[in-house]
């Protein structure tokens, strides 16, 4: 097992050092990766309008006050979802549109410059008044040069622009196309059947290096800024009920106008919604007073008329107990009375199917049912968020009509409830009845005249307790109302001065487009090499065949053809040297050998390859002759710039002898043969007899015989030479030679039994530092050869 980890890492680190020399070799690359990046960056600072970041900061208050819903639970602690729903109220389209409402941002005002613009918030030289009367266009630039200190040069185009009523708040029409232009001037009306404004100058701005300036304005209807504004975070500590609120803007003095505008919405939110609920308090206290105010009168002028016409008269100590027994329960009575006037306002309130928002608090009159009052905050909760889904909601939105059915729903349980303690008050007052009827037995023993003053007494200390109680719950509410604040605080105000610029980040901005500059490289190379077709390395050849590689042929580009003969001491003539030293191993060179050269298709240096491996030979004192059996195409002539008057396939159609074919030059270390005329019949003329009589006449002439044939992968003509030859070489091209047409001539080659062959990797390019006599060598993509050297290189 410790054997296959290290193995493991081995394989590992040799394809990490073989990356590693791929991406250094393509260091061009990464440079001009990184210098576009780093450029592009730059284009983007340059182009991009800053952002900043401010925030205000609320203190969540938990003093209730008593109209405050969340105290109408009995028993009331704490809620564990306040602080959520608190975020949620900060984050309602209500609220932000009602602090939108209150700040002037239907218009924007912008600087051009060369390649952005920047907004000027309560500072531009113009003032545009829009008039709301009229449709306007909004989501397009009206560009405005000032020409001089009166004229005024007015254009804007787009497509698909939105008309807007701001006086209904909604979108009316949509333009295809909008084209506008006027001139005018400060103070006059401009605009068409489209729009319609006037633009006014603003002197604390306008200045004589204004004119010329182009300006631009902007109309923006009230959702579009509901939805750009609501995107602003609200978060706050476990430990704490601060709520953070932040915003990111790209004037740092209007989002701290929007945050300060919000946060004061919220608070006169929770103000506005407990006066109203204290305001309806009070009518309906004010609606009982008026019956009470009639009754008290009549009782107390009764009461006074029999006090002067009777003599104050005496009652025993059991009379006066049963008499202030008998008040206590008028005075329960009455009390009961209102609370049976509450809940038949309730019940009257839920059959007409009004908004129950504003409801009389049960605790403002001493109802303190804990069923009744969890059931009146739920649905003033289903209410609220009704109304917050609809402000701005898509049509048939299908979540609005599952809140319908549970506002029905709602209101059906708190109905059952108010009957379920209306009933309950009644029987309680039935009660307290037969206890007064009981007591009132007793009283009617007295004479006439005390009883009398018993009754008008009992009518006006009842009338009076009753007015007595009315007016405090309605003095109670009065206080409250005057002395009604916000149950929240806020901390602080957002300051422009306190902004933090968060975007364009100059050094995160460059340090992405280094790595950038690196990575899409890389990500190319390693694309590019990774689906790159072409033989590449020895390790690409080995995996498809078991024949031996012979040589790798370095790359020829800069070199003098035929270098073997130019340069004999350079590292390509080497790395033939090298060809030929490992040809000793397979074949006997005591001998006379015969050494078929051949490729799998065109253009992978075969010729190229045979003529310097002929030149090598011919250096070691071999006597040497060069035979281009390629009589369809043939290169040699062209490359050697020579001219013969008979070539191969003169000798084969036995049109000339063999002394006339064979071509000598002082030049050339080698005899050559050339493939003549282009043949009407190349396959014949090679599978004649008289191919094998050539090279038995030619073995016995020369120490070797190298034979350039045409691509095995093309033609057979290469395998009607092979039976002839000691060893054949497949000549195969660094990131030229396909893996499936290679693999396609190896599998055909192994299939007619072919055994003699030796593979050849030409082309390679190497690292001069590390070459030496075979070794060292890597491979990488090298650029297009010049068109001299594609001919050299038997194309």
């Amino acid at each position: 097992m410790d054997n296959i980890n290290v193995d493991t890492f081995e394989d590992q680190s040799i394809d990490l050092q073989k990356w590693l020399l791929i991406f250094i070799r393509k260091w061009l690359l990464f440079v001009l990766g990184v210098l576009i990046a780093v450029t592009v960056a730059f284009l983007y600072l340059s182009v991009s309008v800053p952002q900043y970041e401010l925030s205000a900061q609320i203190l969540v208050g938990n003093d209730k006050n008593p109209l405050d819903k969340s105290m109408l639970f009995s028993g009331f602690v704490s809620d564990p979802y306040f602080l959520e729903n608190e975020k949620g109220i900060l984050k309602s389209k209500a609220v932000a549109r009602k602090a939108l409402s209150k700040l002037d941002f239907t218009i924007s005002y912008y600087e051009k410059e060369r390649f952005r613009s920047n907004e000027l918030y309560k500072q531009s030289p113009l003032i545009v008044m829009k008039d709301t009367s009229q449709l306007q266009p909004v989501g397009i630039g009206f560009d405005v040069q000032i020409i001089n200190d009166s004229l005024l040069f007015i254009t804007a185009k787009g497509e698909g622009i939105f008309l807007y009523d701001y006086q209904s708040g909604e979108y009316k029409q949509k333009l295809p196309e909008f084209h506008y232009q006027d001139t005018v001037k400060f103070g006059d009306i401009s605009g068409n059947s489209f729009c319609r404004f006037t633009i006014f100058p603003d002197f604390n701005f306008l200045t004589k290096e204004s004119i010329g300036k182009t300006y631009s304005f902007q109309f923006h209807s009230y959702q579009e800024l509901v939805a750009k504004y609501r995107n602003f975070k609200v978060s706050n500590d476990r430990s704490s009920s601060i709520l953070s609120i932040s915003i990111k803007d790209n004037n740092p003095y209007k989002g701290a106008d929007f945050l300060n505008k919000l946060t004061n919405e919220y608070l006169n939110k929770g103000i506005e919604r407990d006066n109203r609920i204290a305001e309806a308090t009070i009518r309906f206290i004010d609606v009982q007073l008026v019956d009470i105010v009639d009754s008290l009168q009549s009782s107390g002028d009764r009461l006074e008329i029999f006090q002067s016409s009777k003599k104050a008269l005496a009652l025993d100590f059991q009379t006066e107990k049963v008499y202030t027994k008998l008040e206590e329960l008028e005075s329960q009575k009455a009390k009961l009375s209102v609370k049976t006037r509450y809940f038949s306002y309730l019940l009257n309130n839920l059959k007409s199917k009004s908004d129950v928002s504003d409801l009389i608090a049960p605790t403002s009159l001493d109802i303190n049912d804990p069923v009744l009052n969890k059931l009146i905050i739920e649905l003033a909760e289903l209410y609220s968020e009704r109304s917050e889904m609809s402000f701005n909601s898509i049509k048939d939105n299908p979540y609005l009509g599952s809140l319908e059915r549970k506002i029905t729903d709602g209101r059906l349980k708190l109905s059952e409830a108010a009957k379920n303690i209306l009933d309950a008050n009644e029987i309680a007052i039935d009660d307290i009845e037969n206890q007064i009827i009981s007591a009132e037995q007793i009283l009617n023993r007295l004479p006439k005249d005390q009883q009398q003053l018993l009754n008008i007494e009992r009518r006006f200390k009842l009338n009076d307790e009753l007015y007595t109680y009315l007016l405090t719950r309605r003095s109670d509410m009065e206080i409250f109302k005057a002395s009604n604040l916000p149950k929240n605080e806020i901390l602080d105000n957002a300051e422009a001065e306190d902004a933090v610029k968060v975007s364009p980040n100059y050094r995160n901005s460059l340090l992405i487009a280094i790595v950038l500059g690196f990575l899409l490289p890389g990500a190319y190379v390693y694309l590019i090499e990774t689906i790159n077709n072409k033989i590449r390395n020895r390790e690409d050849i080995q995996k498809l065949v078991d024949f031996p590689i012979l040589g790798q042929i370095i790359d020829s580009k800069t070199y003098k053809f035929p270098v073997t003969l130019n340069q004999p001491n350079s590292e390509l003539t080497e790395s033939y040297r090298t060809l030929r030293a490992n040809l000793q191993f397979v074949i006997d060179e005591s001998a006379s050998n015969t050494i078929m050269i051949t490729s799998a298709i065109q253009g992978e240096g075969k010729s190229f390859t045979a003529l310097n491996m002929a030149v090598i030979y011919s250096f070691y004192g071999k006597k040497t002759i060069l035979v281009d059996f390629d009589l369809r195409r043939s290169q040699t002539i062209e490359d050697l710039k020579i001219t013969v008057d008979y070539g191969l396939s003169n000798y084969l159609s036995k049109n000339s002898t063999l002394e006339q074919i064979i071509y000598k030059d002082d030049k050339l270390n080698f005899d050559l043969i050339c493939s003549g005329k282009v043949p009407p019949n190349p396959s014949e003329l090679v599978s004649s007899s008289l191919t094998k009589e050539l090279f038995e006449k030619l073995r016995q002439a020369y120490d070797v015989i190298v034979v350039d044939t045409p691509p095995i992968g093309i033609v057979s003509d290469a395998l009607l030479i092979y039976p002839n030859a000691d060893i054949s070489l497949l000549i195969t091209r660094y990131n030229y030679t396909s893996i499936d047409i290679f693999k396609t001539v190896v599998e055909e080659i192994k299939a007619r039994g072919i055994k003699k062959m030796g593979i050849v990797l030409n082309d390679m390019i190497i690292d001069k530092g590390r070459y030496g006599y075979g070794y060292g060598y890597t491979t990488k993509q090298k650029p297009k050869r010049l068109v001299k050297n594609k001919k050299s290189t038997d194309q």
